[in-house]
């Protein structure tokens, strides 16, 4: 009892305290709002399963739990400072989807959805990675808090610090899958744009992947980094395949060109495609100059 084993890990992570409303079961009640709550953030971000994770914690002296959301990859991602940025509206968008998720389809007056369920569903909170939570799931019993998180507001947090964005770029160059990607994630840090919030991001359409970008950035941009081997025309043309079908799901496309291989002998050209990111991406990052 009160034993905990642990290891030490440098992950983002987010902690939901919330009240017990009702007279419902505890460990029903908070496993039921952790499962709502980690699809609503994987459903706003289009995160797979593996790369985010949560667990309970006991609050002391009460009859309460914290949820505890935290990202799986070591540095972070990025994911759930985004999310708690008040400069950017994921927040909004993930209370949405959490409404979304519980077959709530309005709130005045109060409707469900068509194919509201009972308890719980493989449309709402069930899903194979939780089977062993199953009994414990039942979306009615949070909707009284959920109906409450309507009209929250967040307050502001601090900018990331010289040392988190030291380590976000290390972890992004680990993961590049050749030099003229960290090429040009240097670049971006001297023309001081955001940096991207993940290397290799997968892309898939009803869990089959399609295609892999070199860079994303949340919430909703993929960006291809396009050396010589995308020069083939048989190439080019799978790729504007995978591509339209990214953008036709409602997700933004940036392409920088490097196929003619001009960039080896010209780093003004590296310059010049990462300069494309501007149109995106207007907020300034004022890096340490020895950050590259």
């Amino acid at each position: 009892k009160d034993f905990w084993l642990f290891i030490d890990g440098n992950h983002d992570v987010v902690v939901f305290d919330f009240p017990l409303i009702g007279d419902f079961d505890p460990t029903s009640y908070y496993t039921t709002l952790k499962e709502a709550i980690i699809q609503s953030i994987m459903l706003t971000y289009n995160l797979e399963e593996s790369e985010i994770s949560s667990f309970l914690n006991p609050v002391p002296g009460k009859n309460e739990q914290s949820i505890v959301i935290f990202e799986t990859e070591e540095g972070g991602t990025g994911v759930l400072k985004s999310l708690l940025n008040t400069s950017l509206d994921r927040f909004d968008k993930f209370i949405e989807n959490l409404f979304r998720i519980l077959h709530v389809k309005s709130l005045k007056p109060y409707e469900e959805t068509m194919d509201a369920c009972i308890t719980a569903c493989y449309n709402c909170l069930l899903r194979f990675r939780n089977q062993f939570e199953h009994n414990l799931l039942n979306r009615k019993i949070v909707l009284p808090l959920i109906k409450l998180l309507k009209s929250c507001k967040l307050e502001g947090i601090s900018e990331v610090s010289e040392l988190d964005l030291r380590e976000k770029l290390k972890n992004l160059k680990e993961k590049c899958d050749s030099e003229l990607e960290k090429m040009v994630l240097d670049e971006i840090v001297k023309q001081k744009i955001r940096l991207p919030d993940k290397a290799q991001k997968l892309f898939s359409e009803n869990d089959i992947p399609m295609t892999k970008a070199d860079f994303f950035y949340n919430p909703n941009t993929y960006l291809f980094v396009d050396g010589p081997p995308h020069l083939p025309d048989n190439v080019q043309s799978e790729d504007r395949a995978k591509r339209d079908k990214i953008e036709s799901k409602g997700f933004t496309v940036i392409e920088l060109d490097f196929k003619d291989g001009k960039y080896i002998e010209n780093s003004f050209l590296i310059e010049r495609q990462v300069s494309k990111l501007r149109a995106y991406f207007d907020d300034v990052i004022d890096y340490n100059h020895d950050l590259v």
